[in-house]
């Protein structure tokens, strides 16, 4: 590997997209004492907020305030993943509790192809919800006028952190500050909004573009001290032989690994400053009966197998941060090793608000506020667009991960991968790539399986 390592898919452009949004029926707040609903007399308010480009591991460590709020307060989910690694795709599966496959987000430029009656905002705004969106939302198409099925809205275009051009409810202008600072300051004041009605639950979904490039931390941040990087085996593999011909023959490098981390744990260092702004705000309203998320749409490799990457089947590109607080109903100060991913919050929070959705939509999620446990997950990427980089499919399970690659246009199958990760935690041998077949899995088994869940719909989905 090179010092610079290789990059997939980062520096991708942000836009907006509209499209028309139509009403659908709700059931109203959970029965109280019905102990599967999780949920009190009221339907809880809710807060997701969702940061870009985060990885898994090690990056709290800079977030004192958020650790306090979601470690210690609620539970941290350590066994996360984003079923589909990139930005437009993983934020519609928040939104619908849905594979990429089925809400048909596959690619950044897509994300008009979500139907927005099957969306989380649609579901609890026709509950009687008032919703509020601040940062990023779907890219598409330019020059949005309303996101639908927002009531208020903060929204903006583009990565630069400084002089962003932004729409406030309506009313375009250019954000001088730096953004998170400026999102920090418009989420709370929608919670402060919020609670001048305080009757009607609310709901408000945030997301800065933190840790995302450009790196511009604050002027605050911008020389502070933070952990050093330290490369896992995946990071110090040279031999990438036995991986396929997208990895081997990927020179595109992103500068030193260390470089990036810094200024990301830096850019992070204003979202820990924006959770608390929010949760200052919640505190002097309606806290105990308030359902919070805090999680990244998908990881990002700092030179694991060679790779600066997200769009890739390894572990530090699908691993996210997830973590969720709602006093006296999810537990505090745990860890919940379960495999759950981005698809499981709008059923978990449809759950908790008694909404049921759409037969014309089911949900490939479950709810986090269930003890559902899975034996696998489908992770897929479609129409990929990035440096040759082919479409792929994966089953992850907690001991093993096996991974086909489809030609473009065609679906043709290319390579595969598998990976006993009870042995082999850090990916480093595939089995398929080390011409002994005595140690091969059972292709036949693994290939229908895997085929079958591509498709998957609802219930029938890992």
């Amino acid at each position: 590997m090179s010092a610079g390592g290789r990059l997939l898919g980062c520096g991708l452009l942000v836009t907006i997209f509209l499209v028309a949004c139509t009403g659908s029926g709700s059931e109203g707040p959970p029965d109280p004492d019905d102990p599967a609903n999780g949920t009190s007399d009221a339907a809880p308010n809710v807060l997701i907020i969702v940061t870009d480009d985060q990885r898994a591991e090690g990056t709290l460590d800079v977030m004192p305030t958020l650790r306090r709020l979601f470690e210690e307060e609620g539970t941290s989910f350590t066994n996360a993943v984003a079923t589909t690694p990139l930005c437009c795709p993983s934020r519609a599966g928040i939104f619908t509790g849905q594979y990429s496959h089925n809400h048909g987000v596959t690619r950044n430029n897509k994300g008009p192809e979500m139907d927005e009656r099957s969306a989380l905002p649609h579901y609890l705004q026709e509950a009687g919800y008032r919703t509020a969106l601040v940062g990023k939302y779907l890219q598409g198409i330019l020059g949005i006028k309303r996101p639908p099925n927002f009531d208020d809205f903060t929204i903006s275009g583009g990565l630069k952190y400084y002089e962003r051009p932004t729409n406030v409810d309506g009313k375009q202008r250019i954000i001088a500050r730096h953004a998170t600072d400026f999102m920090g300051d418009m989420a709370a004041r929608y919670i402060r909004r919020f609670e001048e009605r305080d009757d009607q639950p609310w709901f408000l979904y945030v997301a800065p573009n933190a840790p995302h490039k450009p790196f511009e931390p604050e002027t605050k941040y911008a020389e502070a001290e933070v952990p050093a990087f330290e490369p896992d085996e995946a990071a110090l593999e040279t031999d990438v032989s036995d991986k396929p011909p997208y990895v081997t023959d990927t020179d595109f490098t992103l500068g030193d690994p260390q470089t990036v981390w810094t200024q990301q744990l830096r850019l992070l260092m204003s979202v820990d400053d924006l959770v608390g702004k929010i949760f200052r705000a919640i505190e002097a309203g309606d806290e105990e009966n308030t359902l919070a998320f805090y999680m990244s749409d998908n990881g990002l490799m700092l030179g694991e197998h060679g790779l600066f990457a997200k769009r890739v089947p390894y572990h530090q590109s699908v691993a996210i941060p997830l973590l969720a607080r709602w006093p006296d109903h999810i537990e505090a100060g745990a860890e919940d090793d379960r495999m759950v991913a981005n698809i499981d919050l709008a059923p978990t929070i449809m759950g908790a608000a008694g909404i049921e959705p759409s037969a014309e939509f089911p949900i490939d999620g479950r709810s986090l506020l269930s003890d559902a446990r899975r034996d696998r997950i489908l992770l897929e990427e479609y129409e990929n667009t990035v440096h040759g980089l082919p479409d792929w499919a994966s089953i992850l399970s907690n001991s093993y991960q096996f991974t086909e690659y489809y030609e473009k246009g065609t679906g043709d199958l290319m390579y595969r991968e598998y990976y006993d990760l009870e042995s082999d935690p850090f990916a480093l041998e595939n089995l398929l790539g080390d011409d002994d077949p005595d140690n091969d899995p059972d292709l036949q088994s693994l290939g229908e399986d895997l085929d079958a869940i591509r498709s998957c719909v609802g219930a029938e989905c890992p």
